[in-house]
């Protein structure tokens, strides 16, 4: 016999349907890898009254279910399945806010509004996941708040101990490891990273060389250029580069990307437009405002290539050249175009000596 929860809908003036609480009780325990033991334990009932629950021999009191709803991290309503789309849905539509929040720069309504969602769906390691995300971008883009940093963490290491998704656990460990870095703590990043597989057993590898098919080569392919591609720019940060071969390894990095992807790359558009943007700040340091004008303007003109990419196309180059892709939008999302992005770097300290540049003004008036 299943529970029948008719009473507790016509209260609530919805429709009455039948649930089947025992199999919902079995599926949550053992997502949690609890027994039947634990879970009485903490009932304060026998291991036989959950065991008759789940095989549909007996049911829990109502009075029970705000005990059994709190043991999972689930709401009443999610255990006995009520409205699941509409649950969905709600998620759903506080992520896109989130992430519309996050990607204009609103990193404290961000903060909020997912405070607010994981209080309200406390079950969600998605909503978490982005709970933790808005706090690590707020400070990498502000001063270190150690509060907000150390919150994030803990949300990371619960989702990394609890969570039986592996993509969001993963996520996790990335933000874990950036988050440490911050704290200026690298053995626990390398305490992670050795617990990782070497890129010989990553996805997009297995794929491409036991599988194979345009598909999946030219997948691997891309995502090798556009992981070396960031290293190489982000290199140029290094302290054991003098700033000529900062320029030189920034220059390296434009002409592996105009070599695999040619004129017309599409999203690699934010990406030229970022490695000319450090380029330009990295002539500015030398004092040499002819070749930071010159990188400053090109990084514009890929900003605005970027913003005006077509929805899906094909790259122009013979390595990528069959290769069709979708290119929505991944970081510049909401309010910030990729030009606003640029303009809010032509703010920073390194532009100085370009500032009275009537071609820097006029760089500054096209990305307005």
């Amino acid at each position: 016999m299943y529970y029948t929860v008719t009473t507790v809908l016509k209260v609530k003036g919805l429709i009455t349907v039948t649930v089947k609480i025992g199999d919902k009780i079995k599926a949550l325990r053992r997502k949690l890898d609890v027994t039947q033991e634990r879970l009485a334990e903490y009932l304060g009932i026998t291991p036989q009254a959950v065991s008759r629950w789940e095989s549909g021999g007996s049911y829990p009191d109502i009075e029970m279910l705000p005990a059994l709803a709190d043991f999972f991290g689930v709401t009443a309503d999610e255990l006995l399945c009520i409205d699941a789309g509409r649950r969905d849905a709600r998620v759903n539509d506080y992520k896109q806010r989130g992430t519309q929040l996050i990607n204009s720069g609103k990193f404290e309504d961000a903060i909020a509004l997912f405070r607010q969602a994981v209080g309200e769906f406390p079950s969600s390691f998605a909503l978490w996941e982005e709970f933790a995300c808005a706090l690590g971008c707020k400070n990498d883009c502000s001063e270190p708040n150690a509060d907000e940093l150390g919150e994030a963490v803990a949300i990371c290491e619960r989702i990394i101990a609890d969570c039986t998704d592996d993509n969001l656990r993963y996520h996790a460990l990335e933000m874990l490891c950036s988050m440490y870095s911050q704290h200026n703590e690298p053995e626990k990043v390398l305490e992670i990273a050795e617990k990782m597989p070497p890129m010989t057993y990553c996805r997009e590898n297995l794929k491409a060389f036991y599988i194979g098919g345009e598909h999946n080569v030219l997948d691997y392919i891309e995502s090798l250029v556009d992981t070396t591609i960031i290293m190489m720019r982000d290199a140029a940060n290094g302290d054991w580069y003098t700033q000529g071969e900062k320029v030189a390894v920034t220059e390296k990095a434009i002409a592996l990307i105009r070599l695999v992807l040619g004129e017309d790359c599409l999203f690699y558009h934010t990406r030229l437009a970022d490695a000319y943007n450090k380029l330009s700040r990295l002539h500015a340091e030398r004092g040499e405002s002819g070749a930071a004008l010159d990188a400053l303007e090109l990084a514009a003109r890929h900003a605005e290539l970027y913003d005006a990419r077509p929805e899906a196309d094909r790259y122009t180059t013979t390595v990528l050249m069959r290769r069709r892709v979708y290119t929505p939008d991944v970081f510049h999302e909401g309010d910030v175009s990729a030009r606003e992005y640029l303009r809010r770097w032509t703010e920073s300290r390194a532009f100085d000596i370009l500032r009275d540049e009537p071609r820097f003004r006029a760089v500054t008036e096209r990305l307005s």
